[in-house]
């Protein structure tokens, strides 16, 4: 096959000459002919490859085109059978490259498994403890920190120190993330706050004043902070109660940023790839 494939596999086979292999040449085959070979030699077409194989002196095979049909591709693996060369073949399924996956097999079938990201199996774990321990520690050293700014919070302005916020998370499944409250309690989002009036403000701010686009917003000069909440909001000293979410496993201390649901509503197919991750 002549392709990216091929012409990845050609280079990294180059510049890696400890392995000890040398590109012969290609094959072409019916979806991928000669129009560009990356300076490949040609051996032929793949229907010619028995008696090609043999003059060439080939080693290795290796396949590249995902379309290459079940007939021609058995053919190909008995010619290498029978001249005792090494068959490979490269994964069909678009985008494996950024996949991590396995060889094994099922009621002695061979299958490759794929997972969705690296962290199953020990990799979940070791990432879990190093949360933990950093969640732990972090709250322990900022203790007398974060209880000057919950004095600063409380003196500035009525209402409770924490807000809690719905989000979206792993799995889709929602839960409360803690913030430091940064505005005045009436202007708060959510159940036990400002309720449906402060949901209707917060959407014409939006409306005159939003600096994002797409489904994530963000109010400029927002008028709803409070004096002390514009210092923490400037050092992004508001997010720190969260760690009490890495530390009950809700969250990760290195992980997507956690939306709410009606900005999750706007999401395309493809950004619904956050929630395999914390």
């Amino acid at each position: 096959g002549v392709n990216d494939t091929t012409y990845a596999l050609t280079r990294e086979l180059a510049a890696t000459q400890s392995l000890g292999y040398r590109v012969v040449g290609v094959f072409t085959t019916p979806r991928q002919p000669a129009n560009q070979s990356f300076g490949i030699p040609i051996l032929g077409d793949v229907t010619d490859f028995a008696t090609r194989a043999l003059k060439a002196t080939i080693d290795d095979v290796v396949i590249t085109d995902p379309n290459l049909s079940n007939e021609t591709r058995l053919a190909v693996i008995e010619s290498c059978e029978q001249e005792r060369i090494d068959f490979r073949e490269t994964p069909s399924f678009v985008g494996v490259r950024t996949l991590l996956f396995d060889l094994g097999d099922l009621a002695g079938i061979p299958l490759l498994t794929y997972y969705r990201t690296p962290l199953d199996g020990w990799g979940r774990i070791v990432k879990r403890m190093i949360d933990v321990v950093g969640a732990l520690v972090g709250l322990i050293i900022l203790a007398p920190f974060l209880g000057l700014l919950a004095l600063a919070i409380k003196l500035d302005s009525h209402g409770p120190i924490l807000y809690r916020n719905q989000r979206i998370g792993e799995n889709a499944e929602p839960f409360s993330t803690l913030k430091f409250r940064t505005m005045f309690l009436t202007y708060c989002t959510g159940e036990g706050y400002g309720g449906s009036d402060a949901l209707a403000y917060e959407q014409a701010l939006i409306a005159k004043q939003n600096t994002r686009s797409g489904a994530l917003y963000k109010v400029g000069n927002d008028p709803r902070v409070t004096r002390v909440g514009r210092f923490i909001r400037r050092f992004s000293l508001d997010e720190f109660p969260q760690l009490w979410n890495v530390l009950v496993g809700q969250m990760s201390l290195v992980g997507p940023r956690p939306h709410q649901p009606r900005e999750v509503d706007k999401y395309e197919p493809w950004h619904k790839k956050l929630f395999s991750v914390k």
